[in-house]
């Protein structure tokens, strides 16, 4: 008989995975910058759905993206998407200078293509970096927004949700 490798579900899986690990590094990075005060204090990391393009991430130097100085762009492997961010949009952590501690916590969602496995990575208040794989995600919704009334779901089956009622974002500090 004959046999056949699936090398392009290994190269999709290999490429998946090294991505979250280089946002888990990214996050790190820009965390360590701030806690050292380079470049003067606070620095941050800006995710983005670039649509077509592809997801990429920014590491900067400032406070605020708008004035910053960004330091390093990464571009995420073509299968690899951000669950949670909208297309043409992006997610910003900020990381105080000095402590390193970000000045909201965040929640970022991996999926690769259509499967239906996920990675997701949160960066809990006091500056803990945690990244789960999730196998057969069914849905995931981070409830992180702060804004609107429409909850994006994380998972690759991208089931919106949304806030009904009286219900109101509370700040997270």
């Amino acid at each position: 008989g004959i046999g056949f490798l699936n090398l392009a579900g290994y190269k999709s899986r290999h490429t998946f995975d090294l991505d979250s690990e280089s946002i888990v590094e990214g996050i790190r990075n820009a965390q360590t910058k701030a806690r050292l005060r380079e470049d003067g204090g606070g620095w941050g990391i800006r995710f983005t759905n670039g649509g077509q393009q592809g997801g990429y991430y920014e590491i900067f130097s400032g406070v605020e993206y708008a004035t910053s100085t960004v330091a390093t762009r990464e571009q995420l492997g073509t299968m690899t998407q951000f669950g949670d961010i909208a297309y043409g949009a992006s997610k910003t952590l900020i990381f105080s200078g000095g402590s390193g501690i970000p000045v909201a916590p965040l929640s970022i969602t991996l999926k690769r293509g259509s499967k239906k496995d996920a990675y997701v990575v949160q960066i809990s208040k006091i500056g803990v970096i945690e990244k789960q794989y999730e196998q057969k995600l069914l849905g995931y919704w981070a409830l992180d927004e702060g804004i609107d009334t429409t909850l994006r779901d994380g998972s690759p089956y991208s089931k919106t949700g949304t806030i009904s009622g009286n219900a109101k974002w509370l700040d997270p500090t």
